[in-house]
């Protein structure tokens, strides 16, 4: 249990990155978060606004943790029954 917070972090950061989309540099809109949008950035002239804005949703931003949790620990489920399967065959 001691990899579950590298791997939920490994995780987060790698979905996040993933599925970001960033498009604020050029009269768009950044959207960070997956399953969940937890950070919307507005820049420039867009349908939606004028100027700057920032929108962080905290109830978002707790949902992507629970998902990256979730696959944090599929993913320390899946090494320890390879090492597992390792010492057996050994």
């Amino acid at each position: 249990m001691k990899i579950f917070l590298p791997v939920t972090l490994i995780a987060f950061i790698t979905i996040t990155l993933i599925t970001m989309q960033n498009h604020a540099a050029s009269d768009g809109m950044s959207n960070y978060g997956f399953p969940k949008t937890f950070y919307s950035f507005t820049s420039g002239k867009t349908i939606y606004s004028y100027g700057v804005t920032y929108h962080f949703l905290i109830i978002n931003f707790l949902i992507d943790i629970v998902f990256a949790m979730i696959f944090g620990l599929i993913a320390v489920a899946f090494i320890n029954r390879k090492k597992k399967l390792k010492r057996v065959s050994s």
